[in-house]
């Protein structure tokens, strides 16, 4: 099976649509604004509603599912988690304001590749979600491992480093599933021939490792955890959906405690940004 093919991209609107939206029915769609209060305080759309994408999980339940849901950002990068999170959540109309409003005020916003969500076919077997999982963990690391060395010169956050050990306590856990799930000796060869593996290393959000560090070069730390906190929502996102499709106790377990561990990452991460805004 394609590596691709459990990937798609969420939908989005342009910053265009979203004006035209706020000039003629605006009381008619949900505005959601997912960046941190402090950038809100300085800036926001008229109408809209604060939920920071740390909280997401946690405040969805303030959202109607059945209304058209716009969700914004920076620069269209926290957004695009949102909206592949609420999409997950059953909300039947969401879509992501591409460039955020750093583009709807008229900037040219210089983000990451696009991430995309996952979708995963109910046929798939424990194995083969667990070895998806590894591979873009695999990925992250890669990723991590090229800003903290090329990008902060050796002097990463203490944060980088202690999400950069958890990822791969989270390929030890996924392998330690695979092998359960096929005994020892096959899960040594983890992740295998399970699934068709990607051209070029990718990590969550099916990103390419090379794309996503050309654009970090020269980029601040602010930026970077924005990038992160992308990533973390994602990863988020990604096991709550593989514990959703996961068939066995067991399986559902590991990704549901996965996802815990990602959106810790999150919240640590949120935090770091909130102080780098404030110069602290």
């Amino acid at each position: 099976m394609s590596f691709q093919n459990f990937f798609q991209s969420v939908p989005s609107i342009s910053p265009d649509e979203v004006r035209k939206y706020l000039a003629t029915s605006p009381a008619e769609y949900c505005l959601l604004d997912v960046r941190q209060p402090m950038e809100n305080a300085q800036a926001r759309l008229p109408g809209s509603v604060l939920i920071p994408l740390g909280e997401l999980n946690m405040r969805f339940g303030e959202l109607d599912p059945d209304k058209p849901t716009i969700v914004y950002c920076r620069s269209g990068n926290r957004s695009v988690s949102a909206t592949s999170f609420l999409i997950g959540q059953g909300f039947s109309n969401v879509r992501d304001m591409s460039g955020g409003i750093a583009r709807y005020n008229g900037m040219v916003a210089s983000g990451p590749p696009e991430a995309a969500t996952a979708c995963f076919n109910p046929s798939l077997s424990p194995l083969q979600l667990a070895a998806t999982a590894w591979t873009l963990e695999a990925g992250t690391i890669r990723f991590i491992e090229g800003i903290c060395h090329d990008v902060l010169n050796d002097h990463e956050p203490a944060l980088f480093d202690r999400i950069l050990v958890a990822k791969r306590e989270h390929q030890q856990t996924l392998a330690g599933l695979a092998a359960e799930i096929t005994g020892p000796d096959a899960g040594q060869a983890f992740p295998g021939e399970e699934i068709e593996q990607p051209a070029e290393p990718t990590m969550i959000g099916c990103i390419k490792v090379a794309d996503a560090l050309r654009w970090a070069e020269g980029r601040s730390l602010k930026e970077l955890l924005e990038l992160m906190m992308t990533l973390s929502a994602n990863a988020y996102d990604f096991y709550l959906r593989l514990g959703r499709t996961a068939k066995g106790a067991e399986e559902h377990r590991v990704f549901e405690v996965l996802a815990g561990e990602e959106h810790q990452h999150l919240e640590r991460l949120a935090e770091a940004y909130e102080q780098e805004l404030s110069g602290r």
